[in-house]
């Protein structure tokens, strides 16, 4: 089982139920420990969703259980639907479904799990005409960029700058889940903007932004890290100690040279925001091992072919050392005056004031 199994599960279907399997609830192998920890460390908005419940809870809502017949229109009576973890366009509403989605395993079209019941479409019927293609979610980095013509994605770019304006001493940030609704509203927002056109992100929960982030990456077809470099980070994370000397690295600099300059330049906008965010850790209570706890999962994992679970849990174990290692030693990997940066954050950001002890170097 590798790193990505429990949301990638194959499904066993049954005529207008969703799709569930005995693996139903199994948590993502990096999830270890206790089940507040689970919860508490959950890798994206959508993930806590995949834990075992052990409360009674009344099922009230569409949204909490599987479908039942009367609740159903007769043309989706006519479908067979699984859940499924693309990003993808509702057939129903035509907006971007990204965290609870299902999908017919005969005609393939996909609903939000709260829109199915309400659809008009019968099955094998040919959708609606609508520009289905999706520009950000589930779209391949490099060809992301290329169609942006920027060096970081535009989702990243806007949703770091608002965190480092005004969410950088939120207990938890990066950690703590988001609200799914308005985690959804926000990606579909960039969904349908243009080119460079700005999404209004100033009154959006410092939480839900962050949330954002690590879905966006989670949801690449190749991790940021790539699959080629996938050995190499799990063996630097092997040897990896808390601190470092300068053989090591210049090992992991070299390493970070190997990706893909679109890649590259990705992580070391990532990596510098995440380093700074350790410098209010006393406010906060994100240093760089909680920070990469919590972020390791949706930058690296294996291809889906591997199925060896004992192995995955433990590379996870090495992955988690090496992002904690380019977190902390951000500035050095990435050749990046750190004085400077430092002065030139709290100059353009002058709501936040400097904390009394620099934390990470």
């Amino acid at each position: 089982m590798t790193l990505r199994c429990a949301a990638n599960l194959t499904m066993t279907r049954f005529p207008c139920r969703e799709g569930r399997s005995v693996d139903d609830g199994v948590p993502p192998a990096y999830e270890t420990g206790s089940m507040t920890s689970l919860r508490r460390n959950a890798i994206n908005p959508d993930d806590e969703c995949q834990l075992p419940d052990t409360k009674r809870h009344k099922k009230t809502s569409v949204a909490g259980r599987l479908y039942e017949a009367s609740e159903l229109s007769e043309t989706a009576l006519s479908h067979r639907v699984q859940r499924t973890v693309q990003p993808s366009k509702c057939s129903h509403c035509d907006t971007l479904s990204i965290l609870y989605t299902v999908q017919c395993t005969d005609c393939g079209a996909q609903w939000h799990k709260t829109c199915f019941p309400k659809t008009t479409q019968t099955c094998g019927q040919p959708a609606r005409p609508s520009d289905r293609r999706m520009s950000i979610f589930g779209v391949s980095l490099q060809g992301h960029l290329e169609m942006q013509q920027r060096n970081v994605p535009l989702i990243i770019e806007s949703t770091i700058h608002e965190l480092q304006k005004r969410g950088m001493r939120v207990k938890g940030i990066y950690r703590t889940c988001g609200v799914k609704s308005k985690i959804e509203e926000i990606c579909e927002a960039f969904e349908r903007c243009s080119g460079d056109q700005s999404v209004d992100l100033e009154h959006v929960h410092p939480m839900n932004l962050a949330s954002v982030v690590k879905l966006y990456l989670r949801k690449l077809p190749e991790p940021l890290m790539t699959y080629e470099l996938y050995n190499e980070w799990i063996r630097f994370g092997v040897k990896c100690c808390d601190e470092p000397d300068e053989a090591l690295l210049d090992e992991l600099k070299r390493l970070t040279r190997r990706l893909p300059i679109c890649n590259y330049e990705t992580l070391k906008h990532l990596m510098l925001h995440l380093n700074r965010v350790t410098w209010f850790h006393e406010s906060n209570l994100m240093g760089p091992s909680n920070l990469s706890t919590v972020v390791t999962p949706s930058l690296v994992w294996q291809p889906s072919t591997s199925a060896d679970h004992t192995a995955a849990i433990i590379d996870a174990q090495h992955a988690n050392r090496t992002l904690q290692c380019l977190i902390t030693n951000a500035f050095t990997i990435f050749g990046v005056d750190r004085t400077k940066d430092w002065d030139e954050f709290f100059s353009k950001y002058a709501l936040e004031e400097p904390p009394k002890v620099r934390f990470c170097s």
